[in-house]
This record gives structure tokens, C-alpha cells and sequence, in this order.
């Protein structure tokens, strides 16, 4: 069975030396103020720094937002109820979107651009955080790997290969913050080095 470290450096392996990566998935949250919250998610990346995340409305199956990051230039936002800060930092960029999406970037981003300012990589984090990877109960996921950042505690489910396909995440309370947040991000598909059109960052 692999352990945490070989199971880290396959994860780091694959997606930090990607050309391109696309997913689409699910978030689905849980606070006390707010109740249970979902929303469908698709990112689209392209090396060295092109970042599309597309996402729907709450509780909506209709993609009608979109912060696009293409190489340092104009950012843009459509169809959202909010302003996002035009910036040429690509992690300022991704905190505000962070903001504005429950929390969508908080888990791939980081793990396609591990050097990342303002975010924890799992390379980094794994030599003093991560316990034992134990053997999951489906048929998708065959490793679980836990762990906490910045606040949360987060679980990894795997599959064979590596590719992320769920992740569990949790806020830890604190004196400032008496209402924890649970979030699931399900990846029903990821795929990598795959031709991407150039329609897909024109804005």
C-alpha cells in the first residue's frame, strides 16, 4: 500500500506537470446561517498561467459566471451579482474569486501551481501534516488522505491513478468564527494534457 509521502508525490507528479487540465464537478456546502448551498463548477487551465472557472448560480444547473485569468491580462467576470478586482496577480485573482464562488479554488488551483503566494501546496504540507493513506469502501475512491490548512481540515479521496475525485473540507472554529463551514467538492470528470481551443480563454 502506498504511503502519504508516495501518494503525495504521485498527486504532485501529475498535476504540476500538466500542460492542460479540465474538470467538472459539484460543491456542495453546509453552514448554520445559510443551510446547504450547491453549485455545478467547471475549470479549464492552461500552463503557465491561464485559469478559466465557470460556475452556476446556488442551487442552479446553469453555468452563469465566469473569472477568466489569461496570462496577466483583463479579467473577467459575467453574469454574477458581484465585482471581482481587476489585478495581474494571479493569487489575488484567485482569493477573490475564492470569495465571491463558495470557496471554488481552493483545492485544484494550488495543486496545478504549487509555488502559488497565499496558497498551501500538498507537497508542502505533507511532510508534517498527512497521516497513513487508508483504503476507501467504493469503487472510485481507493485512497483517502487527510490533512489541515489554514484553518480546515480536509479530506483527499483518490483513485487509482491519483486523480482527485472528492474532497471533504471542514473550517475549524475559532474565537473570530463560531460557525464552521463543511464543503464537499466532487470531480465526476478530470482530464489532462488535452487539446484545449483558444475560444475557450478568449473572454
Amino acid at each position: 500500500m502506498l504511503q502519504a509521502t508516495d501518494l503525495i508525490r504521485l498527486i504532485d507528479e501529475r498535476y504540476s506537470s500538466c500542460q492542460t487540465y479540465v474538470d467538472e464537478g459539484v460543491l456542495e456546502t453546509f453552514t448554520v446561517e445559510c443551510g446547504a448551498l450547491s453549485t455545478n463548477f467547471r475549470t479549464f487551465f492552461e500552463r503557465p498561467n491561464r485559469i478559466k472557472i465557470d460556475w452556476s448560480a446556488l442551487n442552479s444547473p446553469e453555468y452563469t459566471n465566469h473569472a477568466l485569468y489569461n496570462n496577466s491580462s483583463v479579467i473577467t467576470v459575467a453574469g454574477a451579482p458581484f465585482q471581482i478586482e481587476e489585478t495581474n496577480s494571479l493569487a489575488k485573482h484567485l482569493a477573490c474569486v475564492t470569495a465571491v464562488s463558495l470557496g471554488l479554488p481552493l483545492v485544484i488551483p494550488p495543486i496545478l501551481l504549487p509555488k502559488l503566494d497565499g496558497f498551501e501546496s500538498l507537497t508542502k504540507l505533507s511532510t508534517y501534516h498527512f497521516e497513513d493513506v487508508q483504503m476507501a469502501l467504493t469503487q472510485h475512491y481507493r485512497y483517502i488522505v487527510r490533512t489541515q490548512s489554514k484553518g480546515a481540515s480536509l479530506l483527499i479521496y483518490l483513485d487509482a491513478e491519483g486523480i482527485i475525485r472528492k474532497v471533504d473540507l471542514e473550517t475549524i472554529a475559532t474565537s473570530n468564527r463560531e460557525d464552521c463551514v463543511k464543503a464537499t467538492y466532487r470531480y465526476l470528470t478530470a482530464s489532462f494534457d488535452t487539446a484545449l481551443s483558444s475560444e475557450v480563454f478568449a473572454g
